[in-house]
């Protein structure tokens, strides 16, 4: 799975759910969010517990999208808030649970669910540190989205990120800081540039790229290279179409006679009767 900036928060939901609860599930009723959350807390197993907290993440992607989740009063809100916390302190071992638990937290998108992110970015588990970290940046999204200022100690916090040993946590540190338009954190992004892992150099690229930032043009260029694209061992064609789509969209933005050759050689070179350049062509075709 590529984690590059420009999947979509719910697609991403999406993935996470399929990832996590990947066998099979009956059809089960509708009900209230607030009865989906009773039925994490009265569950009397574990996997009865999570299987509660899938479907209330699944309840909550439905009301992102209608636009329900903003009707939903601050009290409510808060009620809500105040009862997964308790379910996180309550099922402190149960990795799986947490992930539920926090996503549905960082997709809610209000400051008062910070606090248990921060919680969860300092978790043993390294995937229940990543998923909080990925809601963390979802509320910051959505604070500026509402002209809210960000503190600067949560910038700096993920400003250290960019440090991290795990990959993805420089990646999605990469894509957030790329958008701020205080050019300290793009110059700290800009170094990543550098990075030895592929994926992370080019992620920083198309996050630097999209606002138009000079500076991703030489590693833009590597995502035009088929030797180069190769070198990343995709798993799926769907994954390779992706991927070259995404470099497109982003270097229109600094697009100049070297891109155009770039993609010109990427275009020859790529066997369209292969599924590898058939891939490639479909993207290509997008620009």
């Amino acid at each position: 799975m590529l984690w590059f900036f420009v999947i979509p928060a719910l697609a991403f939901i999406a993935f996470v759910s399929f990832k996590l609860f990947n066998s099979s599930t009956q059809h089960q009723p509708q009900t209230s969010f607030e009865q989906k959350l009773g039925n994490i807390e009265n569950a009397k197993s574990p996997g009865d517990r999570w299987q509660a907290a899938y479907a209330l993440a699944q309840d909550l992607q439905q009301k992102i999208r209608s636009g329900e989740l903003e009707k939903m009063s601050s009290e409510q809100k808060a009620s809500v808030y105040a009862r997964l916390d308790a379910l996180l302190e309550k099922h402190t071992t149960d990795s799986r649970l947490k992930k539920y638990l926090l996503l549905t937290l960082g997709q809610m998108g209000d400051a008062r669910a910070t606090v248990s992110l921060k919680k969860g970015i300092k978790d043993s588990d390294p995937e229940v540190q990543f998923f909080s970290a990925w809601g963390f940046l979802e509320i910051l999204q959505i604070m500026q989205k509402n002209g809210q200022a960000i503190p600067e100690a949560d910038l700096a916090l993920v400003t250290s990120w960019l440090k991290s040993e795990d990959p993805g946590f420089r990646k999605i540190a990469s894509t957030y800081l790329a958008q701020q338009s205080a050019p300290k954190y793009r110059d700290e992004v800009a170094k990543l540039l550098r990075d030895q892992d592929a994926e992370v150099r080019w992620n920083a690229a198309i996050a630097l790229a999209s606002v138009k930032d000079p500076r991703a043009k030489a590693t833009m260029l590597e995502m035009f290279d088929l030797t180069k694209i190769r070198e990343l061992e995709m798993r799926s064609t769907k994954d390779l179409k992706q991927l070259v789509e995404i470099s497109l969209q982003a270097a229109k933005k600094i697009w100049d006679k070297d891109f155009e050759a770039a993609r010109a050689q990427l275009e020859l070179r790529a066997d369209p009767k292969t599924p590898e350049g058939g891939a490639i062509h479909a993207a290509l075709k997008t620009l």
